[in-house]
């Protein structure tokens, strides 16, 4: 059975947005505290939530990506004031020439926010720790990817929510340029580009990915991904970023 999940450190994990996002990736970082009131347009899909748990993530998760599309605005974009409605798709509609992403665990919530002339799509994703079953990791990570991390990380856990992490942030990065659902075994890590401890227990670093299914004529089989990928005391973060510069 599956433990709890480690609480994250709101502190900590503004520390480990600040680490990891590039410069022209805009982020925000909401905790329970800091959570706004959802805009009105918000309301409707925000009442059919049923969870108490499911609705706070969800406020949470519009907070936090309102403070990263401030960080975008100019005198004449103004992206705070636009609602972050649910597409049938399931994905966020955000503003015209934005894309992002949004994330949570526990009582925080996550964004990254970008331009589209800058960036394509973008994958987030936010991870607390927790004891795993065997059989689920086995599911979700190889044994070979698991060996690519022991090289910096000896623990399983941490290590399987990292590769668990970067491959959600992988599907949320491509799900709206491919329009398709795939699996956790369409990608696999291959190999850490470059990395650096930061303390005892915390390390950011690249990892690189291969796509082992044909996603589109622009993913196919073979091709390359990069995730950026911060592994904390209590959780990881990791991003997936498809720049406008790959084609």
């Amino acid at each position: 059975m599956e433990q709890p999940a480690q609480k994250a450190n709101h502190a900590e994990i503004g520390q480990a947005l600040l680490a990891l996002i590039p410069a022209k990736i805009g982020y925000g970082c909401c905790s329970e505290l800091d959570c706004q009131a959802l805009l009105a347009q918000e309301q409707p899909y925000a009442s059919t939530i049923k969870s108490s748990k499911r609705f706070k993530e969800y406020s949470l998760g519009r907070t936090a990506a309102r403070l990263a599309l401030k960080k975008l605005a100019t005198v004449d974009l103004q992206y705070e004031s636009h609602p972050l409605l649910k597409l049938d798709s399931g994905i966020v509609d955000w503003p015209i020439g934005v894309t992002g992403s949004i994330s949570h665990c526990g009582e925080v919530g996550i964004a990254a926010i970008a331009k589209t002339t800058d960036y394509y799509s973008l994958g987030l994703d936010f991870e607390c720790y927790r004891s795993v079953a065997d059989k689920v990791i086995a599911r979700i990570a190889s044994k070979q990817e698991m060996q690519v991390l022991l090289s910096i990380n000896p623990s399983v856990d941490k290590n399987f929510f990292s590769i668990f992490s970067a491959k959600e942030a992988i599907f949320k990065a491509l799900f709206p340029l491919v329009n398709k659902r795939f699996g956790f075994s369409a990608v696999s890590l291959v190999k850490i580009k470059q990395g650096k401890h930061l303390a005892q227990d915390k390390f950011i670093c690249e990892l690189e990915f291969v796509l082992e299914d044909a996603l589109s004529m622009d993913f196919t089989s073979g091709s390359t991904l990069n995730v950026l990928l911060f592994c904390g005391e209590t959780f990881s973060l990791t991003l997936s970023a498809i720049p406008v510069l790959l084609s």
